[in-house]
């Protein structure tokens, strides 16, 4: 995923700084490369070797808590969820294999707290990520 993103912005990067790409030029790579980010999400973790499914959900892991800490609002809460529930759900359905390849479970309980301590006042947020939370404890548990 990270390899996408960095792609897609190079790419809008380069035909930017040319500046001869048209607009729907630029519209149709970022489109691009939102497919080819949607796409890499809905990849299938058990699939992947051990070293390389660790390697993945530390880039998923990490994404989420760039994503989660810039939340201005419950909508946005909710489509954080359901953007990594489905890949949460994989990795705790994979949760042996990744301990197997001694993946440091701690980052997730700090993403946990963290997520927590920041928005713990508010309570349409923390109903929307709940569910999300619960299944990150599951897994770092």
């Amino acid at each position: 995923m990270i390899q996408v993103r960095l792609l897609s912005i190079l790419t809008l990067a380069a035909c930017a700084a040319l500046a001869s790409c048209s607009k729907e030029s630029q519209d149709a790579l970022a489109s691009t490369a939102k497919s080819a980010q949607q796409a890499a999400g809905n990849l299938d973790l058990t699939k992947l070797a051990p070293e390389a499914m660790a390697e993945k959900a530390k880039g998923i892991i990490g994404d989420l808590g760039t994503q989660a800490m810039s939340i201005k609002d419950a909508a946005g809460a909710k489509d954080l969820v359901g953007k990594f529930s489905p890949m949460v759900d994989q990795l705790v359905g994979a949760k042996s294999m990744l301990q197997g390849q001694k993946f440091d479970m701690s980052g997730i309980s700090k993403l946990v707290t963290d997520l927590t301590a920041k928005f713990s006042g508010n309570k349409d947020i923390m109903g929307a990520l709940q569910p999300l939370l619960d299944k990150l404890k599951g897994l770092a548990g």
